[in-house]
C-alpha cells in the first residue's frame, strides 16, 4: 500500500479495546476496509474485505507489466 495510504488508515482508525477497523477510498476508487486486533500489544491485521478481488487486480497488473511487447504486425511489400 502506499505510504499515504497507509497514513490515511491510520488517522481513520475506529478502536474498540483490542480491536480496530479502518476503511477508505484509493485513487482508483476501491474501498479498503480492514480490520485488525492486538495480540500481546502488537497490531495486526485479522481481515481485508475483499481480499480476493484485490489480489486478483494485483495479479492481473502484474501479468501486463512483466508481459513480453507485442511484436509489430509485418508490412506488407507493394
Amino acid at each position: 500500500m502506499p505510504a499515504v495510504a497507509v497514513a490515511a488508515a491510520v488517522v481513520m482508525i475506529h478502536r474498540n479495546g483490542d480491536k480496530a477497523n479502518t476503511q477508505w477510498r484509493d485513487p482508483d476508487g476501491h474501498e479498503w476496509e480492514i480490520q485488525m486486533e492486538r495480540e500481546d500489544g502488537t497490531w495486526r491485521v485479522v481481515e481485508v474485505k475483499d481480499i480476493q478481488e484485490l489480489l486478483n487486480r494485483l495479479k492481473r497488473r502484474e501479468e501486463k507489466e512483466l508481459s513480453p511487447p507485442a511484436e509489430p504486425a509485418p508490412v506488407p511489400s507493394p
